[in-house]
């Protein structure tokens, strides 16, 4: 996996008006530690990723690995991934979302972001496609108290 313990592949996509993100957070081990997928509002893939990216940042942020273990976040958005790492290129209308990511990255302490090789592939993509047809935003992660079986099952039973 590289650098880290964990990484988060996000994604986003607009469809038919429609826009939704998704994201896969991976334990070193290449188990599934949390997921996302949902519709949100705006206009364009490209603020789909960068809401994918704050998305992940929050669930990331309320786990007890958040300001110990290093996040490695994975995008296919060379723009995106500009902007992440070089706040004066960032547009001006996209500030909101942006003030809330660094405020997460802050919370959290070590992230870092790359290219993913594949773009626009790998569950991530599959749950941002999914996500623009879905009314409910969905979030979940294994915590610290139940196994991964227990979020196997609650992942099963929410008809994913």
């Amino acid at each position: 996996m590289g650098e880290g313990s964990f990484k988060f592949n996000v994604a986003g996509v607009a469809k038919e008006g429609r826009v939704g993100c998704g994201g896969v957070l991976y334990y070193a081990s290449g188990t599934i530690r949390g997921l996302f997928s949902g519709s949100i509002i705006g206009t364009n893939a490209t603020l789909a990723v960068i809401l994918a990216i704050k998305n992940a940042l929050e669930l990331f942020a309320t786990t007890s690995w958040a300001g110990i273990e290093t996040l490695v976040v994975e995008i296919d958005s060379l723009v995106v991934l500009n902007w992440m790492e070089n706040s004066l290129y960032r547009p001006w209308s996209y500030w909101y979302v942006f003030m809330e990511t660094d405020s997460l990255i802050k919370q959290i302490g070590k992230v870092n972001f790359v290219h993913s090789e594949k773009p626009c592939g790998g569950m991530a993509a599959w749950l941002a496609k999914d996500g623009v047809s879905k009314s409910e935003f969905f979030k979940a992660r294994a915590g610290e108290f139940y196994s991964f079986e227990d979020f196997k099952v609650k992942f099963v039973y929410m008809g994913w």
